[in-house]
């Protein structure tokens, strides 16, 4: 199995997509509450970016993964 094979998998495996969703679902819930925002805004917002991260991270993995087919295969 190639590199990018490897990595294709591991991106497309159920529990890495619901993990991906999940903390992002969470963090923006999180984010919704003011009283939370005001407690712990920065951890949040540190969270957020984190998120950001990941997902940024995720798209240059699939990138690398599917090549061309990444633009033409929904």
């Amino acid at each position: 199995m190639s590199g990018q094979e490897r990595v294709g998998a591991i991106l497309e495996h159920p529990r890495v997509q619901r993990a991906i969703i999940v903390l992002n679902a969470i963090t923006i819930g999180c984010e919704t509450s003011p009283y939370l925002v005001e407690r712990v805004g920065g951890v949040l917002y540190a969270i957020d970016r984190g998120v950001l991260v990941i997902f940024t991270a995720e798209i240059a993995a699939r990138l690398y993964a599917y090549r061309r087919s990444f633009f033409t295969d929904p």
